[in-house]
C-alpha cells in the first residue's frame, strides 16, 4: 500500500521518481477513513470488477443526476455502499445511510452546466 495523508491502497503499486515527477503504476482501489473502506472512482470505472460490491444498473436521468452530484432516487433496502452503473459501465459510488445517501463522484469531475 501507499500512504499519503491517507491510508491509500493500491494494487500492484510502485512508484519511480523520473526528474521531478513521481510516477505511480498500478491502481488505487480505495482509502480508509476510520473503520471504513472508501472505494476509488478508478475502481469504479476500471474495466474488469475488482470489488465485491452491489451494483445498481440506473438510467440516463438518474446517471446524469449523478455525474451532477446528486443522490439519485434508487430503491435500496439495505445500507452500505454501491456502484452505480450506465448501461454496464461503472459510473461512480454511493453510500446509502437510512433515509440519505453521499455521493461519492469527484467534486471536480461533475457536470456543471448541461
Amino acid at each position: 500500500g501507499r500512504k499519503d495523508g491517507m491510508n491509500r491502497i493500491c494494487r500492484r503499486a510502485t512508484d519511480s521518481t523520473v526528474g521531478s515527477r513521481t510516477r505511480t503504476q498500478g491502481l488505487e482501489l480505495g482509502e480508509l477513513k476510520g473503520k471504513n473502506f472508501i472505494p476509488s472512482q478508478a475502481l469504479a470505472n476500471f474495466h474488469f470488477k475488482l470489488h465485491h460490491f452491489p451494483e445498481i444498473e440506473i438510467g440516463k436521468d438518474k446517471a446524469l443526476a449523478f455525474l451532477r452530484g446528486s443522490d439519485p432516487e434508487v430503491d435500496v433496502k439495505k445500507a452500505g455502499i454501491y456502484l452505480l452503473t450506465f448501461k454496464g459501465f461503472g459510473l461512480g459510488w454511493i453510500k446509502f445511510i437510512g433515509s440519505r445517501s453521499n455521493n461519492y463522484y469527484p467534486k471536480p469531475w461533475r457536470i456543471k452546466n448541461f
